[in-house]
């Protein structure tokens, strides 16, 4: 079927059907993309060929172009639910690279939700949506996350599978295509968290902010730190991970000894002028990268003790565990 006029009735049976059975969520306009810890959201662009066999059954197939429909998928964790409920949303947009030629369709998306560390998939059903010029579809899934995860690996991977059908199939027929893709979240409830149960997207790392005015000392040895050894500067590939509590006081032992004159070999006399001095370390001692040959200096304790609950507070309110990546922004 290569007749224009025919093509354009197929897509507009095809659009008004959509509408009434789909309503206004089959005309969401797709969101603007951007990554926090608490939210992923990307664009893959999926491609339906078409051909047709002008001198049927025997005669060679010729190709008419394809459509492109772009797939959004959106994933919003939220920090804290009891639940662990997370809000998937799809978007779709489709297009043509010859949009007096192709033939209209249909296009059918199915969310499917990988737990890899069980063994396990949750497969939604089906959503199909017109394969025309300027169409569009929508569908948010509400997944539940049954299991916490046990460590910082335990992610849930979101797939999907598509099928383009209409009256001029590509070589294969009616294909049925699976994509896997990066976006992951993670639901626990864990300890070393300490913050009730919540999910987050584990694939962006966050950075905790130490500024000049609240850390005066501090952020001079984060700055000296970084310096030195290229760990956790925001924009870099190489970021701090957090270690295991059970060896943090071996970190810090190691990188500010116990024996005071262990400590004036590594950091000198203490500052006349500073209250109460105390041993501070970058890289961290709650990190994996922390330990013996840190960067180290003296600063007042109240100071580290301030830095003590920042560092609290950030790994709670980012759901940081044992094995996750962060940055270190010092500012000023």
């Amino acid at each position: 079927m290569t007749d224009p006029a025919e093509a354009e009735e197929i897509a507009q049976r095809l659009t008004q059907k959509h509408a009434e059975e789909s309503g206004i969520s089959a005309r969401q306009s797709g969101p603007i993309c951007f990554q926090t810890r608490f939210q992923s959201c990307k664009t893959y662009s999926t491609i339906v060929e078409q051909f047709i066999q002008p001198n049927f059954p025997n005669g060679p197939l010729e190709p008419i172009g394809n459509w492109v429909i772009d797939v959004t998928l959106q994933v919003r964790s939220p920090l804290q639910t009891q639940t662990k409920e997370n809000v998937i949303q799809f978007y779709g947009d489709v297009s043509s690279t010859s949009p007096t030629t192709t033939i209209p369709g249909t296009y059918s998306f199915q969310l499917v939700v990988l737990d890899l560390a069980n063994d396990s998939t949750t497969t939604y059903p089906a959503y199909v949506f017109p394969m025309v010029i300027g169409g569009t579809g929508y569908q948010q899934y509400e997944h539940y996350v049954t299991r916490n995860a046990t460590n910082a690996f335990d992610k849930r991977t979101l797939q999907f599978i598509y099928i383009g059908d209409s009256p001029a199939n590509d070589l294969d027929g009616t294909p049925v295509r699976t994509r896997t893709t990066g976006q992951q979240f993670r639901c626990d409830a864990a300890q070393s968290v300490n913050y009730g149960t919540g999910c987050v997207n584990p694939n962006e790392k966050p950075t905790v902010q130490y500024t000049q005015a609240a850390f005066p000392n501090i952020s001079q040895t984060v700055k000296a730190g970084q310096a030195a050894f290229g760990f956790g500067i925001p924009g870099t590939g190489a970021p701090l991970t957090r270690g295991n509590s059970a060896d943090n006081q071996a970190n810090r032992d190691a990188a500010c000894p116990r024996s005071s004159q262990q400590r004036l070999d590594l950091l000198g006399e203490k500052p006349l002028n500073m209250k109460d001095p105390s041993c501070d370390e970058y890289p961290f001692a709650s990190t994996v990268q922390g330990g013996y040959g840190s960067t180290v200096r003296w600063v007042p304790l109240t100071e580290n003790n301030k830095q003590g609950t920042l560092m609290v507070e950030f790994y709670r309110g980012n759901r940081v565990m044992p094995g996750d990546d962060y940055f270190v922004s010092a500012i000023g």
